[in-house]
């Protein structure tokens, strides 16, 4: 048995971490697609056989001890199985991936009725999510005035978040892309930034 960190190929995120035996591991190498071993059973799984997010192996390095190994993939939507991008959810306490993992399942069940908030709005798609956007933008601007009680504006500001997160996936776009694109401008200048965007 050997442990594998599972990097995504796109974002460079680390997604999850799996083990996988002998059996695993030939078949990881041979399909491309993800397999893992069942620490229980000791069985081989593909990863989203079931959920049909399936990882798309590009490579696979072993470490200097060879007692572990990177194995980089074509992450899907969800390689969490709580519905997030990836199971580690930023620093300890941090709620993200309850945001992120609900506005997932939303999206998902927008097609079966599902009776959520989520879901609900998800079925209107991005022109309806961007009304409630902008519906929750106008309640942040309502109370976040000097001397503003701070939970209001910090309930309000939530609302934002998530509703900007629904904008995203509406529109095909995983918040860990946005988490990129924000790392990819740390230091540099907003003039230079908004240059290289508009090709200025």
């Amino acid at each position: 048995m050997i442990a594998a960190v599972v990097q995504d190929a796109t974002t460079g995120t680390v997604v999850m971490h799996a083990s996988l035996n002998r059996d695993a591991l030939v078949g990881c190498l041979t399909t491309g697609c993800a397999v893992y071993t069942a620490r229980g059973t000791g069985a081989a799984w593909r990863k989203g056989a079931g959920s049909g997010q399936l990882q798309h192996a590009s490579s696979a390095r072993m470490d200097c001890d060879r007692d572990s190994m990177l194995l980089v993939v074509g992450a899907c939507a969800a390689s969490c199985h709580r519905g997030a991008f990836c199971c580690y959810h930023g620093m300890l306490g941090c709620p993200y991936h309850l945001c992120t993992g609900s506005v997932l399942r939303g999206i998902r069940s927008r097609d079966v009725c599902g009776a959520s908030h989520t879901a609900m709005l998800a079925r209107k798609g991005a022109h309806g999510v961007l009304r409630k956007l902008h519906e929750e933008l106008g309640e942040l601007s309502a109370v976040a005035y000097p001397g503003a009680p701070s939970i209001l504006v910090l309930k309000e500001a939530a609302d934002v978040c998530f509703h900007a997160l629904m904008v995203l996936m509406a529109c095909g776009v995983h918040p860990h892309a946005m988490c990129a694109e924000l790392a990819s401008r740390a230091g540099m200048p907003g003039v230079r930034e908004r240059s290289a965007r508009y090709g200025v």
